[in-house]
């Protein structure tokens, strides 16, 4: 007896020890429900920031972040934490979980459905076995019935009646068994399409990889009880955010208001729901080790031998789309506060958003800008006779201007979009408004020469044009025009600008300028006309003909 309480006094010893918090650690690991407080979203990744409340015990603890995506970077999770007590966190574990448990679930209810399914289907094979059984005798009562009749028809003794009460009986329950079957047949066919579904689903479980989640381990030791805050970080690809931009621009006083978004998109496993939201340009993505060049290696080429099969390729393009704000829209949007952070710059969204994870696009508004813009018109008559109107800007911002889509306003009306590469800080770009007929624009060709005299080897062709350029409004403006001479591929060609009333501009200060460009700037006066006349020969042997004129 003193041999069996001896006993039984251990083992509760054990099991003390095994599950005291102040000795035992494993009963110390809990699973603690935590969510997600802020995200920082860069070009092809995300920062997630889940926050958890957790009560610590004096001593060595383990607690469990569960549930996260599996597509999370192990390398990239940090933990820390606040709180009223004074705690060490002495370990961070990132642990892989395959969740076969659900796979398994899923498989055990695809073999319950499939063996109902099969039950069903015996079931109808029974049935069709016993017509077919019925409809044997009723075929063997017909044909001995006929039998009969032919007999007794021939000795004159048949009972018509009878005869017929017999023959509608055969014929009706015929007819019934022959309903019933194709009835159950049609039902046979309907069951083994679905048996045919479930075997392929099944099949498809079987040899599908497991689905998986990832949770971090977090070993702790605290120097007493108390309550603390943990703050747990960690990358993940599967989101992204591009910038967009409205430009909104008053002719009349060459004010612009850009208003600058950022276009946000994440199929990341779970969705940031009232989340404080950051749109960073770092690119984390790339090594902050220097680049190092490997040796170039030459070779005499080696004979080329084609290949049975060709390789195919598949571009994943994310499109992005978002929706234009509406010309009538004047309400005061809540902008981001930016922030340089090294090399990069990070945008705080000043409100929380929600965004899920499905991939779709969300905008959110970085900035709204008032910026002062130099407004000119630039022509092209040889292509077309308008005056398109250009807005020259400069990023007096305190963050750059990212590259972009860029949405047009003039006034109330949306002219189109366009593009901006990046913009640094304090330098000038150029936003393109569309056509402005309040300028009138039109090219002639006034004459076209051909020296016909034998005197000479050359033949010589004259061409002159007039530009007329009529300004509408009430105000002088500036405006470039662009028109071109040809330009020689031999040398026994010359093309020669005989004369341009005014003047163009010198080649040295057209900016880009390709070969045989001219340019001229010219100040329209108000509810004036001016004109640009130019003429160019262009001189060959007479025994060539010429190409391109």
């Amino acid at each position: 007896m003193k041999y069996i309480n001896k006993l039984i006094f251990f083992v509760l010893l054990s099991l003390f020890v095994c599950f005291n918090p102040q000795t035992g650690r494993a009963a110390l690991a809990k699973t603690v429900q935590s969510r997600i407080d802020a995200v920082t979203v860069y070009p092809d990744r995300a920062m997630i920031t889940r926050t958890a409340d957790v009560d610590l015990v004096n001593g060595n603890q383990e607690l469990i972040i569960d549930n996260l995506p599996a597509y999370i970077i192990d390398d990239s999770v940090r933990v820390m934490g606040q709180g009223s007590v004074k705690a060490k966190i002495s370990g961070v574990k990132v642990k892989r979980i395959f969740l076969q448990e659900h796979q398994q679930k899923k498989i055990e209810e695809l073999r319950r459905e499939l063996e109902k399914l099969n039950d069903g289907k015996k079931q109808l094979e029974d049935t069709l076995e016993s017509l077919n059984t019925q409809k044997e005798f009723i075929e063997s009562i017909k044909i001995s019935s006929s039998d009969k009749i032919s007999k007794e028809l021939y000795i004159q003794k048949a009972d018509t009646k009878n005869w017929d009460k017999v023959l509608d009986f055969i014929y009706q329950r015929l007819g019934r068994i022959n309903e019933q079957t194709i009835l159950f047949e049609q039902k046979k066919r309907g069951l083994l399409k679905e048996i045919k579904a479930i075997e392929a689903e099944l099949n498809r479980y079987r040899s599908k990889r497991l689905p998986e989640k990832k949770l971090v381990e977090i070993a702790i030791e605290a120097a007493a009880k108390g309550r603390m805050t943990l703050e747990i970080n960690y990358l993940i690809p599967g989101a992204r955010w591009i910038p967009a931009y409205d430009v909104r621009v008053d002719s009349e006083s060459s004010a612009i208001c850009l208003n600058y978004y950022g276009i946000i998109t994440q199929k990341t496993g779970e969705d940031w729901k009232d989340v404080k939201l950051s749109l960073s340009t770092a690119k984390p993505h790339i090594s902050g080790l220097l680049p190092e060049l490997d040796p170039w290696y030459i070779d005499f080429q080696l004979p080329v031998f084609k290949q049975a099969g060709k390789r195919a390729m598949a571009d994943m393009v994310m499109q992005e789309a978002y929706k234009l704000s509406s010309p009538q829209e004047e309400l005061k949007q809540e902008t981001a506060h930016a922030e340089s952070r090294g090399t990069s710059v990070t945008f705080n969204i000043k409100k929380r958003e929600t965004i899920l994870g499905k991939g779709e696009p969300f905008k959110t508004t970085i900035t709204q800008e008032e910026l002062q813009a130099k407004l000119s018109y630039i022509c092209t008559p040889k292509l077309y006779e308008f005056a398109f109107l250009k807005a020259e800007v400069i990023n007096a911002t305190a963050y750059p201007f990212l590259q972009g889509e860029v949405s047009i306003f003039l006034g109330e009306d949306y002219v189109g979009k366009s593009r901006i590469e990046t913009i640094p800080l304090n330098k000038s770009f150029d936003l393109h408004l569309g056509v402005d007929e309040r300028i009138h624009v039109e090219r002639r060709l006034i004459r076209e020469d051909t020296d016909k005299s034998f005197i000479g080897k050359k033949a010589v062709h004259k061409f002159i044009y007039r530009i007329t350029l009529e300004n509408l409004m009430k105000e002088e403006k500036t405006i470039i025009v662009h028109d071109q001479v040809p330009v020689p591929k031999h040398g026994d060609i010359q093309v020669k600008l005989v004369k341009s009333v005014p003047a163009p501009v010198s080649k040295e200060d057209i900016q880009d300028g390709s070969p045989g460009l001219l340019e001229w700037k010219l100040n329209l006066s108000p509810q004036k006309t001016e004109t640009i006349e130019f003429e160019f020969s262009v001189s060959f042997p007479k025994d060539k003909r010429i190409n391109g004129l």
